[in-house]
């Protein structure tokens, strides 16, 4: 700030990539306005209103090794940068130790964070090998004892393949069922006791669900619930027959 208040002329060299882009902002921007929303804007409007093509900011590599250095103009430079680093340190060490406390201890902080966040995705990264392995190795063993939904079942099942009952239906849902539990526990029960030939028999003249309903209902001297326009109401088999051929009709 005290080279763009009294200099006309001047070439001046940094390692802060901040101080660089401010600058730079600053020379490039048509009006004031157009950084009069920045964090310091009190700091920019003042090189802003002393901004000359002569008076430059050049960037500057921090931190190296005098000695590797080559070129005697660039050592020079990067003497001086090297000694403005060490006095601006000092400085801060002196005037402001709370401030350098704060800093380094937010810095702490941050290393660590980004360890345990490391750690975190590193972690998450073998959980995924290894439950692949898992899947891999195993998957004929996690099927084993799974119970299997009914609707899930009956749904993805089609004619084409042969009917092979599961004794490991799961039956929560049949509280639900709209014909009433006993029809759904008798329904369940037959589906588990089916038998399909494992090979087609010649002149199969196949068989329709409201075969399999009626040859079903036939073999059960059951009343049976059903749900009719939202009033729940007993049927007799003889009533639900006649029902399901109306049905069907």
């Amino acid at each position: 700030m005290v080279l763009f208040e009294n200099f006309l002329a001047f070439e001046v060299f940094t390692d802060s990539a901040f101080a660089l882009h401010c600058v730079n902002l600053c020379q490039t921007c048509e009006s004031i306005e157009d950084i009069a929303l920045h964090d310091d804007f009190d700091l920019l409007r003042r090189i802003f209103l002393c901004r000359s093509p002569s008076k430059r900011v050049t960037k500057i590599k921090a931190h190296q090794s005098i000695h590797a250095i080559p070129d005697l103009l660039q050592r020079y430079r990067a003497i001086g940068n090297q000694v403005a680093d060490a006095a601006a340190t000092t400085a801060c060490e002196k005037h402001l130790p709370e401030v350098v406390a704060q800093l380094q201890e937010f810095h702490a902080d941050l290393c660590n964070q980004k360890n345990l966040v490391m750690q975190y995705y590193l972690m998450n990264l073998d959980l995924q090998a290894a439950r692949a392995r898992v899947t891999e190795t195993n998957a004929d063993e996690q099927t084993v004892g799974m119970v299997v939904d009914i609707q899930s079942l009956l749904c993805e099942w089609n004619v084409c393949n042969v009917w092979i009952p599961d004794q490991d239906l799961g039956c929560d849902e049949l509280i639900f069922f709209g014909w009433g539990q006993q029809w759904a526990f008798d329904i369940l029960e037959w589906l588990q006791s089916c038998q399909w030939p494992q090979e087609k028999v010649q002149d199969d003249p196949s068989l329709s669900w409201v075969e399999v309903a009626i040859c079903w209902c036939s073999n059960r001297d059951n009343s049976y619930q059903c749900d009719v326009a939202g009033v729940t109401k007993i049927f007799s088999f003889k009533q639900l027959l006649r029902k399901i051929l109306n049905h069907c009709r």
